[in-house]
């Protein structure tokens, strides 16, 4: 046992209370002890996890479970529990270390997969939830310390854009190649748990963890009043069902291709894993035929199956090298094609799919259609929230059609809805309709020769970061607090863009409330020159993200400005990396 203001010695403590005896360090100190464990023994199990459950460890997990979300079968919502937080928490603590504590069942919901198909939901009960964090607060960084690059699924600091962009770099790299597109037949249903079990052992051999584990795989769900308990599949909705999953396709798939499938190709190969969507690239013909041949296969010894109709080997050959129209995939909500650039040439592109699209828009038909008598105001702003989420994962280089087409259709279905709940005989017309959209309930700014813009409207206060940039570039762009501000806040963001990142910023004067009007002809004239000044290294080959007019003066490639004749001036204003050609990163936009 270490003393007091010492490092504790986690391998040496024993006893069902001892964590509780050590000096209480912060969840992350300890989380970075069990990873630095885990990378020192890397053949072997850890044996030790449970002292870390204590108090400030299951404080922890509550903070991190969301207090809006679904109760479980029991009812109980997060407000309740907190009530008497402590003395939940020590109890659950205690019965969990004890061996008294049980799982309640889940509370099964179905969901619209697609047109045809639902997924179950399994809810689990808060308390569950709470317990369920905690342990995979355990578990989470050894398996980080063991997990391969290729997976982004359910893990910290890895999101499906990060996925997408090793997915391009991967298929720059092959000259597009050969893409095998997997589905797998409802994998979390299928997760066998006696191999499940026999696969985590392998790094954690801890028995109040494993006891728990084993509990929850068994709990069952309650199905319309009917329990229903079965030896395979992980709760999809459950707290602990993600860490798992991975676990289970980790040794599965990502080990496996690693250690045994690539060495025995003839060329090269890739793998891009998000939880079970994954797709593997090779630029040789013969080896993608190989790898789709034995994996059947080999996820039938694990209980897992292929899906052979929605399985397929995609020709996604650049189209100088194979003559034809190269074929399309989707991953990750996106179709991935090889689409025409200005230039006559091909570009690696994503869109929207139209599986996606057609979803999206059939949820948001149904939410017009619930909510079409509540005030307009009420509508207008759940519909910017919503919009403004499908643009921070949609808004990417090369989707402003879909971008520009879902906000379209969204706009179609809300009218349609208004008008449907008057009986007046005009309703709501289109003239009037464009009216509101113009005048109160601007949805996003019109740009003459562009379209319509992703801005949505909302209020801007001097000197407060832009909320619609992401938190480390909206401390430095803050709304200014005058003509001279603002020159000096988008200038800068030329200035402090540089070479390595991409920052599409547009500001906009002349709107109420918002961004202070200010001389536009001084104004461009600073950024002229500032522009000048300090993008003079920009070749003449670079261009910017989309079309407009060129400030006069600058390089080619420069930043663009665009009039808008009935708001005020609106300036976009890129930053290139160092690829020549080919902007990227999402887009941003300072409002």
């Amino acid at each position: 046992m270490s003393s007091q203001g010492a490092r504790p010695e986690y391998d040496g403590v024993v006893g069902r209370h001892a964590a509780e005896n050590r000096p209480l360090t912060s969840v992350r100190t300890r989380q970075q002890h069990i990873a630095s464990i885990a990378e020192r023994h890397t053949d072997s199990p850890l044996t030790t996890l449970n002292q870390h459950l204590d108090m400030l460890w299951m404080h922890e997990a509550f903070s991190r479970i969301r207090k809006d979300s679904a109760t479980g079968i029991d009812g109980v919502t997060a407000e309740e529990y907190a009530h008497n937080l402590d003395a939940n928490l020590a109890d659950l603590l205690e019965r969990a270390k004890s061996g008294r504590y049980r799982s309640s069942p889940t509370r099964r919901v179905h969901i619209p997969k697609n047109e045809r198909e639902t997924r179950p939901i399994s809810i689990p009960t808060f308390e569950d939830k709470v317990l369920q964090r905690a342990v995979a607060m355990l578990l989470e960084p050894i398996c980080e310390t063991d997990f391969m690059d290729c997976s982004y699924g359910f893990r910290p600091r890895r999101s499906p854009h990060q996925a997408l962009d090793a997915l391009r770099i991967c298929l720059k790299e092959v000259n597009g190649g050969w893409v095998v597109d997997v589905d797998v037949r409802k994998y979390f249903d299928t997760i066998p748990h006696a191999q499940l079990k026999e696969l985590l052992r392998k790094r954690v051999n801890d028995s109040v963890v494993l006891r728990l584990i084993a509990k929850w795989l068994r709990a069952g769900a309650l199905d319309e009043g009917t329990l229903i308990v079965s030896d395979e599949g992980t709760p999809q909705g459950g707290v602990i069902s993600p860490i798992l999953s991975n676990i289970y396709l980790h040794n599965v798939l990502d080990l496996w291709f690693e250690n045994d499938v690539k060495p025995a190709l003839n060329g090269t190969a890739h793998l891009i894993r998000f939880a079970d969507d994954f797709v593997a690239v090779f630029d040789r013909l013969d080896d993608a035929q190989r790898f789709l041949n034995v994996l059947p296969k080999r996820f039938e010894k694990y209980g897992l199956q292929i899906h052979p109709d929605k399985t397929k080997l995609v020709d996604f050959c650049h189209p100088w090298d194979s003559g034809r129209k190269p074929e399309t995939f989707d991953f990750l909500g996106f179709t991935h094609y090889w689409g025409k650039t200005k230039k006559g040439g091909y570009a690696l592109k994503k869109k929207t799919s139209s599986q996606k699209m057609r979803a999206g828009l059939k949820k948001m038909h149904e939410w017009c259609k619930k909510n079409r008598h509540k005030p307009v105001g009420w509508q207008h702003s759940k519909l910017c929230q919503k919009l403004q989420g499908h643009y921070a994962y949609y808004g990417i280089t090369t989707n402003s059609d879909s971008i520009g087409a879902y906000r379209c259709h969204t706009l179609h279905i809300w009218r349609y809805w208004l008008n449907r709940r008057s009986r007046k005989r005009d309703g709501m017309g289109w003239k009037r309709f464009e009216s509101l959209l113009n005048g109160p309930y601007r949805v996003c700014s019109k740009v003459p020769g562009d379209g319509r813009r992703l801005l949505l409207h909302h209020a801007g206060v001097a000197g407060a970061g832009n909320p619609g940039l992401r938190a480390g570039v909206a401390a430095v762009f803050q709304y200014p607090l005058s003509a001279t501000g603002q020159c000096a806040a988008v200038v800068g963001a030329v200035a402090q863009g540089g070479d390595s990142k991409v920052w599409n910023l547009v500001a906009q004067d002349g709107d109420a409330g918002s961004v202070p009007r200010c001389a536009s002809g001084a104004w461009l004239e600073n950024i002229r020159q500032e522009i000048r000044a300090r993008q003079a290294h920009v070749s003449a080959g670079r261009r910017a993200v989309s079309g407009g007019t060129t400030i006069r003066g600058l390089p080619n490639g420069g930043s663009r400005v665009r009039r808008n004749n009935e708001r005020g001036g609106v300036i976009r204003l890129c930053s290139f990396n160092d690829e020549p050609s080919r902007p990227s990163g999402r887009l941003f936009y300072w409002r």
